[in-house]
């Protein structure tokens, strides 16, 4: 009997540290590029947490963006009103290549990983041809804080 009790009170500590971990997964991993999704943009509604977005711009340029409301977001970037950054006046916006719903409110947590996504994607695509997070700026310095 008591070996049961055991038995189903550790089957129960495993379920709630597995759905704990599980739910909180988005906060603690690094996002990476196979992370993101194609935009279903019927089913993408406005929300409290923060949007991690990837767009594919002219001339195979990237910018990494985040925002609460992706829809109100992409119809600014693609008509390239004042709220368009500069890298993407330069580099005319093709297509979101994908997105990602963090899980987060913290402005700063959100920042935070679109910082490492863009350090992710100079790996891959170089620095001359991704921006975002904290590396906005047209020109970058000779030396960043890259992890």
């Amino acid at each position: 009997m008591i070996t049961y009790a055991i038995f189903f009170s550790l089957c129960g500590l495993i379920k709630i540290l597995f759905l704990w971990r599980r739910s909180s997964w988005r906060i603690t991993q690094k996002p990476k590029l196979h992370h993101l999704k194609r935009p279903n943009w019927p089913s993408i509604r406005p929300t409290k947490d923060y949007w991690l977005y990837l767009i594919a711009c002219e001339k195979g340029k990237y910018y990494v963006g985040i925002t609460k409301n992706l829809k109100r977001r992409r119809s600014e970037q693609f008509s390239g009103g004042n709220s368009c950054p500069v890298w993407m006046k330069r580099h005319r916006p093709k297509r979101y290549v994908g997105v990602l719903r963090l899980g987060v409110r913290s402005r700063k947590k959100a920042e935070s990983m679109e910082t490492e996504l863009t350090e992710h994607l100079w790996r891959r695509f170089g620095r001359r041809n991704v921006r975002g997070g904290k590396h906005t700026s047209i020109k970058l310095a000779k030396k960043s804080h890259m992890k």
